[in-house]
């Protein structure tokens, strides 16, 4: 019977995750298309700035869900910045994305681990 349990909350935590890979890989998506749209020569992009166009298109597509992540998550290093005004606006909405996803994640896993410690009898 513990198995079932463990196993059924193994799932939960496991789905989190892919829902959080899904959600950074669709976003770097995203962002890949509005900085490659937003490629300019005459001024200052995200893509120009850091020399994207040396890159291999998985290279761009790593950085693109890298710079994704870590603005999803609100952390922003600070080694890739948005440049333009198109690119500010896009990074604000995936921060905003970001905290809604991230307090949906948190929550889920905290029901997670109460409904574990009152299974188990912990």
């Amino acid at each position: 019977m513990n198995i079932l349990y463990i196993s059924k909350y193994i799932y939960k935590v496991l789905r989190l995750f892919v829902m959080a890979i899904s959600l950074t890989y669709t976003l770097g998506c995203i962002w890949y298309a509005v900085i490659e749209g937003n490629y300019n020569d005459d001024e200052h992009t995200f893509y120009k700035d850091n020399n994207l166009e040396d890159y291999s298109k998985f290279r761009r597509l790593i950085i693109c869900c890298y710079y994704a992540l870590t603005t999803l998550s609100t952390v922003g290093y600070g080694d890739y910045t948005p440049i333009t005004n198109l690119e500010k606006i896009v990074g604000i909405l995936i921060m905003i994305l970001g905290i809604a996803f991230f307090s949906y994640i948190m929550g889920n896993f905290n029901d997670v681990l109460i409904n574990y410690d009152k299974k188990m009898g912990l």
